[in-house]
Order: structure tokens, then sequence, then C-alpha cells
């Protein structure tokens, strides 16, 4: 609105302007630099004007001395000084205060006008303070143009309703306060009245965080008010402030908050201001109550990275491009990490980079290599500052956490490391993840930067718990894991697990797709699990939990990876385990063996498992094996060997009672006879196995199977039509249990009998999606001969 707006609507106080409306338009007509050029407007204003503008806002001492002075230029000196009168009474009944230094110095200009030349036309400006106390930007600088484009455009956005509070928030070494300078110098000239700026001391080696009235002081003395007139307590020392910013277009940068409380009473009143906060915790209240605009702020990507070095380092970096991508990589994107190797590297011009990237990689993730000789340029100090600002519980919580192995933790998992139910874990967890210690990056899922997670490393080094802590953690991923591959392969013999360590959370997988969306989220950290309990000594962990991840791996094809971990396995069963343990263990072997086409190995520890299995008169177990002897047959082009070995199973398997065992050993030897080319007794063999498994009940693992050696059968009888549709209810089965190694050739296999039955449309439908699976498992070649296919496919007329 423009003056003569303002003007014009303060004439009609008294008619349908509101008192708010007249001192929101009177403050807005007074703020301004130069006060004498409204003296004509201001004649035009009714006095009862001012009469609403002294009650509402009888505490803003810079508009009211403007207000002074203004009426004194429009030749009303005695109406100026009875507004002075009035406000300092106000002040001194109120506020036991005296007027500060602008209300004195407009005071004695409206005297001395008077005495010297009553009729001036002219008032002098009010000598008042412009405090700048932002501390220098940092000269190399660089990055964040995408953080810097958002903090501007909170000014231009802004609406006027009150103060733009911006809340810059990250974790410790991130850059918080180095953008936040970097962006108040560039808009400096945008708030005429000055910068005020404090830190607070919220994460610093301070003993103490600074007190809100602390804060207070300071600024009031930036604002030249006597330390006299300064009141003790907290919020008449906020509203004096409140009343000394009024009109005033600051810049309030309010460095290391310790949380919103910490802020609230720091703030102006008044929209001209703009108010900067940085704090290492997510400041969600000061969005709730205060209407401030959150900018956080995470590590730096590699150009970036790599920018902050070539700023510090210059031409080193292209002398030594491999040694600069080793040092961005240990420092893990975090500028103050960066920081200190930086400077290392150029307090030594003539050491190679090759040579501070081996120190790195020496310290094996550890923080040694970012040790500063001052507080604030070392890491693990930096560090502590935030975790002295959560509580008790949650530090100690950040501290177990240094004993998970993986890349990331589940609520359940942090529950168990830390003795806790889930619902308290949850809680600490988000107060660390309002500290920025951890970051959630899902649904009850968090990550630690990688120093943070190497510092809480060496924490947890000290803690004296840290067995019975380790033992609850490898229990929940244990059972937690045996009770997923109890959903995907039921009809496996179940292992012995004595009951979890006291105050271990399990998660409950009562079916398949819960099963594999939990192996699918953890399967990191049930490796690093696996990793742990061997470096530990823990062989009973160890082994039951690659049991446990077997059928998983093996569903999704990861026959390396299950090689290692059951070659681990059975050293440990071979020094912890009995006869049965072991003869199981030399399956679960010779199965990874055969996989990876080591034949001759497997047959040696299947051969071993028959001869413990015999001596104990175990069944169940020789059946299991006559089982693997044929599979890796069938792999070896032997399929007449494969259905004796088959039959020898199912002859086991009638002896224990085991139907849903039995009607996976009938449908081997089903397979078995395809590969002979007998596809009617093959036919038979695979509707026999049907028919046993629905008997038991449902299970879509086993069932798909059955169904996909039925249309196998169908197919080299000549029946394509029958043959697809069993292929179709086996892949429908398959797909649902992100069975991946089953549901390639399936779908190979329904697109060959689509073709046959003279449907291509639908046969490069099928093919295209097992190319697509086949590639998801890593074998191109497949895919690429799938792809063929579809390429050669005529059009179905």
């Amino acid at each position: 609105m423009s003056d003569n707006g303002r003007v014009g609507r303060l004439t009609l106080v008294g008619g349908v302007e509101s008192i708010d409306k007249v001192v929101e338009c009177l403050r807005a007509l007074l703020c301004c630099r130069a006060v004498a050029g409204f003296g004509s407007k201001l004649a035009q204003i009714p006095r009862i004007a001012f009469e609403c503008f002294q009650r509402a806002g009888r505490f803003e001492e810079p508009v009211q001395a403007r207000l002074v002075l203004a009426l004194a230029a429009s030749g009303r000196q005695a109406e100026a000084l009875d507004v002075y009168e009035r406000v300092r009474k106000t002040l001194a009944d109120e506020l036991g205060l005296d007027p500060g230094p602008e209300l004195r110095h407009a005071q004695a200009a409206v005297l001395q006008q008077s005495a010297a030349a009553p009729a001036a036309a002219t008032a002098p400006q009010i000598p008042a303070a412009v405090p700048a106390q932002l501390p220098p930007a940092l000269a190399s600088f660089t990055g964040r143009r995408a953080e810097l484009r958002a903090a501007h455009g909170l000014l231009d956005r802004a609406d006027g309703a009150g103060p733009v509070i911006a809340a810059i928030t990250g974790p410790a070494g991130v850059g918080k306060t180095t953008l936040g300078l970097r962006w108040a110098h560039q808009i400096a000239d945008r708030f005429p009245d000055g910068q005020l700026y404090v830190n607070l001391r919220g994460f610093s080696p301070a003993p103490e965080v600074m007190a809100p009235e602390t804060a207070l002081h300071a600024f009031l003395t930036g604002l030249e008010v006597p330390a006299v007139r300064i009141p003790a307590a907290l919020e008449e020392r906020s509203a004096l402030f409140r009343t000394r910013v009024a009109g005033r277009r600051l810049l309030l940068f309010l460095d290391n908050a310790r949380d919103a409380d910490h802020v609230r009473a720091l703030l102006p009143g008044t929209a001209e201001c703009l108010v900067v906060v940085t704090s290492r915790t997510a400041l969600t209240g000061l969005v709730a109550t205060d209407a401030a605009s959150v900018l956080p702020l995470e590590v730096l990507d590699a150009a970036a990275a790599r920018e902050l070095l070539a700023r510090r380092l210059g031409d080193r970096l292209t002398a030594e491009p491999a040694a600069v991508d080793d040092l961005i990589g240990h420092c893990a994107g975090l500028p103050l990490a960066l920081a200190i190797v930086a400077a290392n590297a150029a307090a030594r011009p003539a050491r190679p980079l090759a040579e501070a990237a081996a120190d790195l990689a020496r310290a094996r993730g550890g923080l040694d290599a970012f040790a500063g000789t001052e507080a604030a340029t070392d890491v693990r100090t930096v560090f502590s500052w935030s975790l002295r600002a959560v509580s008790a519980a949650a530090a100690r919580l950040f501290t177990q956490l240094g004993l998970h192995p993986g890349p990331e933790t589940g609520t359940a998992a942090a529950a168990s490391l830390a003795g806790l139910d889930e619902r308290a874990a949850r809680a600490l967890l988000a107060e660390l993840a309002a500290a920025n210690l951890v970051t959630e990056t899902g649904t009850g899922r968090y990550v630690l930067h990688d120093l943070l997670r190497a510092w809480a490393g060496e924490l947890a080094a000290d803690l004296e718990d840290a067995p019975a802590a380790r033992e609850r953690l490898l229990d929940h991923y244990l059972h937690t894991a045996h009770a997923g591959d109890r959903a995907l392969a039921p009809e496996r013999a179940p292992i012995d697990l004595a009951p979890p360590a006291e105050r271990t959370t399990a998660t409950a997988l009562g079916d398949v797709a819960a099963a594999n969306a939990w192996f699918h989220r953890e399967r990191a950290n049930l490796l690093a699990c696996i990793d742990l309990a061997g470096d530990i000594g823990a062989d009973g962990h160890m082994w039951r939990l690659v049991w446990s991840v077997n059928s998983y791996l093996r569903l999704q094809g990861d026959p390396r990876i299950l090689l290692a971990l059951q070659e681990r396995s059975h050293a440990a069963v071979e020094r912890v385990g009995g006869p049965p343990l072991v003869a199981r263990s030399h399956n679960g072997l010779a199965q990874a063996l055969a996989a990876a086409r080591r034949f001759d190995d497997a047959h040696l520890h299947l051969a071993a498992a028959r001869r413990l299995f015999t001596a104990l008169a175990d069944r169940e177990g020789l059946g299991l094996t006559e089982s693997l002897t044929g599979h890796m047959q069938l792999q070896q082009g032997l399929p007449a060997d494969a259905l004796a070995s088959f039959q020898a199973s199912v002859e086991h398997k009638r002896a224990t009672g085991n139907r849903r065992a039995l009607a996976a050993a009938l449908n081997e030897t089903g397979w078995a006879r395809i590969q002979l080319g007998d596809y009617g007794s093959a036919l038979a063999d695979c509707l026999e196995a049907l028919a046993v498994h629905r008997s038991v009940g449902p299970d879509r693992a086993s069932d798909a199977y059955i169904l996909h050696g039925v249309g196998y059968a169908h197919t080299h009888l000549g029946r394509h039509r029958e043959a697809a549709d069993y292929y179709r209810q086996s892949a429908a089965l398959l797909e649902r249990d992100d069975d991946r190694r089953y549901l390639a050739p399936t779908l190979e296999h329904l697109g060959d009998a689509e073709a046959a039955a003279g449907d291509r449309s639908a046969a490069r439908a099928a093919w295209a999606k097992g190319a697509s699976v086949f590639r998801r498992l890593g074998e191109e070649a497949a895919a690429a001969a799938l792809d063929a296919k579809g390429a050669g496919a005529a059009p179905h007329s």
C-alpha cells in the first residue's frame, strides 16, 4: 500500500477502521529512514489515530521516537512532547524503565527545534546504532547452490504476516553455519538496520548452553540499551527486545541452537526482520508454532566434495585423481572431514595426496585421521557435542548402535540391542533423528553417517554389556529369519532353537510375502551378522543364521554367496555339532557346491552325509541326501542315475510319513522321467505329486514346482494348451513369492507352449518377462536367448 493510501485509511479512524488497522497503517508509515518528509501527510491524520497507536504500540520505542519527530516536523511540537511524556510514563509505570537513547534524542531534537526555529519544516534524523555482528563468511565456500536458491526463495515468498524464520538443520560437521553465513552476507544489504549474531552454544565445548536471557542481554546491548535498563526476567527482557526491534529491518542470526524452545524468546514480532537459526536438531516445534521454514542439509555429493578440495588444494587434485577419489570416499561427503583433510594436505604441500589417502585407509573407518588440534576441528569432539544434547537413554542407544554390523537398523533390531520394547526404542530413535545423530530412511529404518558409525563403534567398545547386547541382536535376526524360512520352505526339516535371550524382540513373519519383504530389507544386515557371529566365535548363531537364510538366498539365485556361507557354516558345525547336525551340514554344503558346478566336491559331501545318516538310521536325512544327489545328477546330464536316486528318495520319504516331502520326491521322479523321454510316466508321477501335496494343505512354492512339472510333461505329450495353462498357474505363484530362480525358466517354457499352440503374441510377452527376470539374476546369455526368440516370433494371425 502507498503512503497516500495509508494516510487515507487513517483518516477513517472512528468510522470503519479498527484500532488494529490504525496501528498497522501508522507503524508502516513511520518505519521510514527519513521522517521529516511525512510532516504534511501526518497533518491530515486526526489526533485519535495517534492516541490509538499510543495505547497499542506503547512499548515500541523506535517507532514512538519517529512519531515524536514526525509530529514536530509537521509543526505540532507540543503534541510531540506530549507523546514523549506518555511513553516515558508508561515505561516507568509498567516496566520500571527510563526512555532509551532514541526517545531521548527525539525529545532533545524537539526541544532544540522549539527554542531555535519553532516553524522548522524538517526534523533531525534519529542517530540510531546499526549493529553489524555477522562473523565473516568462509572465503573458500563451495557448492550448496540448490540450498542457497531455496534460502533466497524464502525471502521472495514472504507474506508480511510475521518475521521470516529460516531453520538450517543437519548433522554435526555438515556446514550449517557456513551456509547460513554465506547467505546472510549475500542479503545483508536488504536489512539496513543491521545484523545481530549470537552463538547459542547448543552444541559446543562449553559445559552449558547459552541461556536465552544471556542472548537477549547481548542483543539489547548491541542495540545500545544501557545495561542498567535491561530487566532481569526473561519475559520482560524479551518484551524489551521486541520493542527495540519493532519497525526495524534487522537480520538476526541464531547459531547453534539446542531446540525450538532455545530460540523462541529471541524472535522479533515484526515482519521486517529475518531470523536465521542453525541447529543439529530438526526444530519441528519452530515449524509448528512459529511458521519457520526448514532448510535441511545433507552431506556433499562427490562433485561438490571435489569442488571443496579444489578450492583449497588447487592443481594438486588434477595431478592425483585416484587419490582424490579415495579421500572423498573416506570423508563420506562430510564437509568438516573434507576440510580437515584439506587443511592437513595444505600444511604439507610436498606430501603426495596418495599418502594422505593411505593414512585414511589404514584407519579402517576410524576417526584418528580426522583428529584436529582444536576442539572445533576434531571430528570426535564435534560429534560429542551432539550426544551431550540428547537424553542419557538416547545417548546409550546411539552407543549401542555402534555394535550393529549392518548398514541399516530397524526398530526391532534397535530394541533388541538396547533391551527395550519397540515403543521405547522408537521414541529414542526419534530423539536421535531429531538431533541428526541418525537418519530415518523409511518407516522404522535408520542409518548412521559413516563417520558417526565409526565414532559409535569406538564408544561401543567401552560398553560393559556389549556381549549381552550383541547376543540379543543376533537372536533378533536368527529367530526372525528362522520364522521367515519356515514360511518360504515349510518342507524343510526344522532346526532346534533355544529361546531368544531375555529382552529380545523377534518379528513375526506369517506368510511368504511378509518373509520375502523382510529378507529383502534385511539381506545386508543378515550377511553382516553372520560375519559378526563368526568373528566373535558365536558358532551356534553363525551356522543357524546360515541355515535360516539358505532358502531365501537359493531362491534369489546367489550361488557364490551361498557357497561361501555354507563353507563357513560347515566349519562351525564341525566344531560344535554332533553327527546328525554334521550330516545335515554336509548336505547343505553339497547343495551349494553343486550350484557352483563343483560336482566332485559335492559328491564327497553327499557320501559323507549318507554314511552318517545310515549309521543314525535317519531315513528322513537319507531321503534328503538322495534327493540332492538326484538333482546334481540331472545337472551333470545323468537322468537315469538321477531317476534311481529320486526313487530311493521316494521310498525313504514314504517310510517317514512326511507327505509334503513325499510330494516333492514324486515330482522329482517325474522330472527325471521327462529327461529320459518317458512323458506318460512323468505326467503320472507329477499328477500324483500334486494330489499328495494338495491333500496336506496349501503351500504356494511347492505347488508352483509341481505345476511346472505337469506342464512340462504335457508339453512333451504335444498338449500345448494344457501345458500353457499349468505353466501360467505356476508362474503366477512364483511371481507372487518373488521366486526368481524358478520363475525365469517357467516363463520361458510358458512362451514355448504358447508359441507351439499358435499364440505368438502371448509367447512374446512371456519370453520378454522371462528375459527381464533372467537379467535380474545376472544371467545375460539366457536373457539374450529369450530376446532372440521374441524377435523371431511372427505376429499371430
